[in-house]
């Protein structure tokens, strides 16, 4: 796994320690010399909650949002005001509708943000998979930045958007 392991207490990285001594072999420390933060966090019950996030995530893609404004433009509810009168209009011009059309269109996707189209986009790839029933290393780095272990050592995938998805059904 490629993706930074941010700390439950001051978001520093954390890295992955190995003791044959302790009975969950695998720990992560944070990284920040004043945080003491350790969990014990095996790698098999890591790589299993993230396959079952992105289980949960599969099966329910709408999970996935965008937090940026959903509210249209002055300018694109003008334009859209005026298509609908002309379409009402008896005597209205195709190739005048035509371009006023488009250039609402074009207004329309000039607006999108970059975290819209990252969710759309996320959205599409968990619709079109089918579920794990193991770890998937190619989704995985498709569709995540970071995890995040909690003090109480459950993760949390941080998607490529910004958006924080737990295994629970509360957004993260």
């Amino acid at each position: 796994m490629k993706k930074e392991v941010l700390c439950p207490t001051c978001g520093a990285k954390m890295k992955r320690y190995s003791d044959r001594k302790q009975k969950v072999r695998q720990r992560w420390k944070c990284t920040d010399k004043n945080c003491k933060t350790s969990i014990p966090k095996s790698d098999e019950d890591m790589l299993s909650e993230i396959t079952s996030i992105m289980n949960r995530l599969i099966n329910d893609p709408e999970i996935i949002v965008s937090r940026a404004e959903e509210k249209p433009s002055l300018e694109i509810l003008k334009a859209e005001n005026e298509i609908s009168r002309e379409l009402l209009s008896t005597t209205s011009d195709k190739t005048s509708l035509r371009e006023k059309i488009l250039d609402c269109a074009s207004m329309k996707f000039g607006s999108l943000s970059e975290e819209k189209i990252v969710s759309q986009r996320l959205r599409d790839i968990f619709k079109n998979q089918k579920p794990l029933k193991d770890f998937s290393h190619e989704l995985f780095n498709r569709v995540a930045d970071k995890v995040l272990i909690q003090s109480n050592g459950k993760i949390i995938l941080q998607l490529t958007n910004g958006q924080r998805v737990g295994a629970s059904d509360e957004k993260s």
